[in-house]
């Protein structure tokens, strides 16, 4: 991998901001899914399918990662190069992408769905900058030969197999449950949609069937 330009201090600080601020990412394209409500019809089945099988794949994703990186356990920290990360750099932000674009597309926001593919690039883009600099400082040159031999994004198969010891543990799965939350407020919205298409189906019979009728005093 050549060597990057050294970037100046207010794009460093970006990168950092972008760095500490990552968990907000999923927060931007939810809260756009969630004003266009009254905008959008219901989601369809096939949105339902369709978005639920990209958080699934993202879940699993993460969940792979997560049992060789051990990220939030109590495990040393090392330089990971094996499960997901022989193929890939950073396989849980591409696992948080997928995440993300099922959630919206769970609201039926099919248009939505791209501009939020690219909101995830572009912010894990400067993520990224500043956590590729901290590993360079603590690992040095055992990094950047990772960084020669994997990708940043796009998946490659690796010419040699990497020795892994790292099996699923309940600890493992218990650090990812939190992942199908990102789906509620597309269900809220669903399930509120339905409320008010039953009710107004209820109201328009209840006319049809009183027109007409006098009833007693």
């Amino acid at each position: 991998m050549p060597p990057e330009q050294e970037p100046s201090s207010v794009v460093k600080a970006i990168y950092r901001l972008a760095y500490d601020g990552r968990a907000l990412v999923f927060l931007a394209p939810l809260v756009l899914a969630t004003l266009l409500i009254p905008r959008v019809t219901s989601a369809t089945v096939g949105a339902w399918l369709v978005g639920g099988g990209l958080v699934v794949l993202g879940w699993s994703g993460r969940i792979w990662s997560q049992i060789h990186i051990g990220y939030r356990l109590p495990a040393r920290m090392s330089l990971t190069t094996c499960g997901p990360y022989r193929f890939l750099r950073n396989p849980i932000y591409v696992a948080n992408t997928c995440v993300i674009a099922g959630a919206v597309t769970a609201f039926g926001c099919w248009w939505a769905v791209p501009v939020a593919v690219l909101w995830c690039a572009a912010f894990y883009s400067a993520v990224v900058r500043h956590e590729e600099a901290r590993l360079r400082a603590w690992h040095g040159r055992a990094y950047l030969t990772y960084c020669n031999d994997v990708a940043r994004w796009l998946p490659r198969i690796p010419a040699d197999p990497v020795r892994c010891d790292h099996t699923l543990s309940p600890r493992s799965l218990l650090a990812e449950v939190q992942v199908p939350i990102v789906l509620i407020p597309a269900g809220v919205k669903t399930l509120g949609f339905s409320v008010l298409a039953i009710g107004s189906l209820l109201t328009r019979s209840w006319a049809l069937l009183t027109q007409g009728r006098s009833w007693p005093l």
